[in-house]
Formats: C-alpha cells, sequence, structure tokens
C-alpha cells in the first residue's frame, strides 16, 4: 500500500500531462480494487453464513431425523435461495416484543416481506463470532425469516442440544425424548405474515451454549439422582429462560446504562437467577454480589461485583432467570 501511495503522490506532482493522467489513471485503479476486496469479503461472509446455517439442519439429517415440530431438516436448503443476503456495517436492531419489551439485537436483522425475505448481517461482528456460535445464530435468523417462531432461541436451541454429541452422550434416552417433545412443541410455523421484523444478537446465542453446555456437564458429573434430576431441570428450562442483557453504552452514547441494576421482564421462579457481570459469574451476597427484590421484580448489584461502564457496546450486567409458567 506504501508503494501505491508514493507512485501516486509521485505522478500527482509531476508538471507534465502524462503525469497528472497517470495519476487519475492510478486513482480509479486503486478504488477499482478496494471496491473488489470489499465485495469479495462479502461474498466470503454470506456463503459463511448459509454454510453456517445448514450445519445444525444436516446434523438433524445425520441422525436420521426428518423434523422438529412444524420445522423440516431441509427447510433451510430449500429457503436460502428465497432469502436475500447483505452485509453492512451495523446492525441497532431494537425489537419491540408484546408492545412492551426491549430487546437489543446487534449481529444481524431479518425481514419478511411480500414476496421475498432478507437478511441483513453485520459484517463485523460475523467476524468476531466464535465459529461455534455462528450455526446456531444463522440457524436463528432462517427461522425467523422462514416464519418459524424462535423468540427466544426455544427452537434453534432445542435443536443445538439434541444434535449435540456431548448431549446425546451425557443423557439417557427417556430424558434425551422429553427434550425432544419441548423441541416438538417450540419449532412451530407462525406463519407468512409480511412486513415482519426480528434480529439476532451473537452475545445472547453465546450466553445460551455456555448454559446448556455447563448443564450438559453437571448432567454427566452427576453422583445422585437430585443431583442428575436437577441438571435435566435446567437444561429443560434453558428454553424457556428469560435473559436480560444490561449493555455497556457505545462511546459518544449520551446515557451511561446503570451496570447495578436491571429489572426482569416476569417474575423468576425461586433460586432460578444467575448473574454475570462482564461475563463472569458472582454470587448472591448483599455486600459483594447481587440480590433480587421481589416487591419491584429487580436484581441488584452491591460492592465490588459492580464495574464502571466501557463505552465499548459489551455485555455490562446480564441476567438469566427462569419465568414462573
Amino acid at each position: 500500500m506504501n508503494n501505491w501511495i508514493t507512485v501516486l503522490v509521485t505522478t500527482m506532482s509531476a508538471p507534465n500531462i502524462f503525469g497528472r493522467v497517470m495519476s487519475i489513471v492510478l486513482i480509479g485503479f486503486w478504488a477499482a480494487a478496494g471496491a473488489a476486496a470489499t465485495e469479495s469479503t462479502s461474498r466470503k461472509i454470506i456463503l459463511d453464513f448459509q454454510r453456517s446455517a445448514e450445519v445444525l439442519p444436516q446434523k438433524m439429517r445425520d441422525q436420521g431425523r426428518t423434523q422438529f415440530g412444524d420445522f423440516q431438516a431441509d427447510a433451510i436448503s430449500k429457503g436460502l435461495p428465497t432469502v436475500q443476503l447483505a452485509i453492512t456495517n451495523s446492525v441497532a436492531h431494537e425489537q419491540v416484543i408484546g408492545g412492551t419489551i426491549k430487546m437489543e439485537r446487534n449481529s444481524a436483522e431479518w425481514h419478511r416481506g411480500k414476496h421475498h425475505g432478507s437478511i441483513k448481517i453485520n459484517g463485523d461482528m460475523w467476524a468476531k463470532t466464535a465459529t461455534k456460535i455462528k450455526p446456531m445464530l444463522a440457524l436463528h435468523e432462517m427461522l425467523g425469516v422462514l416464519g418459524y417462531t424462535d423468540d427466544t432461541f426455544t427452537c434453534s436451541g432445542a435443536i443445538w442440544l439434541l444434535t449435540n454429541k456431548k448431549a446425546v452422550s451425557a443423557l439417557r434416552s427417556d430424558e434425551l425424548s422429553q427434550i425432544e417433545r419441548i423441541a416438538e412443541s417450540a419449532c412451530k410455523f407462525a406463519g407468512g405474515s409480511t412486513g415482519v421484523y426480528g434480529g439476532g444478537d451473537e452475545y445472547d446465542v453465546r450466553a445460551k451454549i455456555m448454559i446448556m453446555e455447563e448443564n450438559i456437564a453437571s448432567a454427566g458429573a452427576a453422583k445422585s439422582k437430585v443431583a442428575r434430576d436437577q441438571a435435566i431441570n435446567a437444561l429443560e428450562g434453558s428454553f424457556y429462560d428469560d435473559f436480560e442483557v444490561n449493555r455497556h453504552p457505545h462511546a459518544g452514547f449520551a446515557d451511561i446504562i446503570d451496570t447495578s441494576k436491571q429489572c426482569l421482564d416476569r417474575v423468576p421462579e425461586p433460586g432460578s437467577i444467575r448473574v454475570w457481570v462482564e461475563e463472569k459469574p458472582i454470587v448472591e451476597d448483599p455486600v459483594n454480589g447481587w440480590t433480587y427484590d421481589a416487591k419491584t421484580n429487580c436484581v441488584h448489584v452491591h460492592g465490588r461485583a459492580i464495574r464502571p461502564p466501557k463505552f465499548d457496546g459489551t455485555p455490562g450486567l446480564a441476567i438469566l432467570s427462569t419465568p414462573v409458567r
């Protein structure tokens, strides 16, 4: 790149017409090369997204499964050609659920139109997303744009779990059958309503997978029936859990997000709350941990557990809870 700059400066400062003409040619060539590189990068991201969306359905087929609920294993391969994929520099999607609950999505955004669906992918976020996260995130986006319900990753999460080798190895057939029944009820076709939007967040998917992996390991290591039942119940509950993320603001935001408090959307089951500050788990402790206020339905963080805002858009306070059903 430095050599090109040297040549460009030299030709621009040349006193003859030939030098100036050459500078214009070089500028055009440089711009064309940059555009070609950008297009090539975008194409690679789109191909990676398409491949990722097919990973979990292919695992279903490898297991001899043809469908869960309304979702058929070949739905993604059939649907991908009908979906327009585009790369964008950023996704700042705010999804309002039930008219009151605001959900931030920063990795991708889907839209179901009258004649076709489309997905915008945040190229920067996708490049940073871990390989093991991509299949569930891409499947979540495709489920939404094709008309399937996956609001809290209930369908994509169930498919991830039931096709996970460690889960299949650690769980008994009756335990897997129970999770299959959850998947059957979770993977539903919501219809082809147009003008519907949705989004996906890498952090939410990463947290879901992390929690399921922890519960799979707990089930495999359990020494008593009580401990094993608790791990299985936690796995089943993960499809219904509320996940609240209070992010640090991006640089330039006027509002500073309070990472010492987060109110929940729904009332949690007793004992189901788990809290992370900057992706590190903290304990229930009124001095240097967290407490739950049942009157306000809010979680408070105290003492050394509180962290100052980073202004980089990363999760500051994250809370997982199983709502009362």
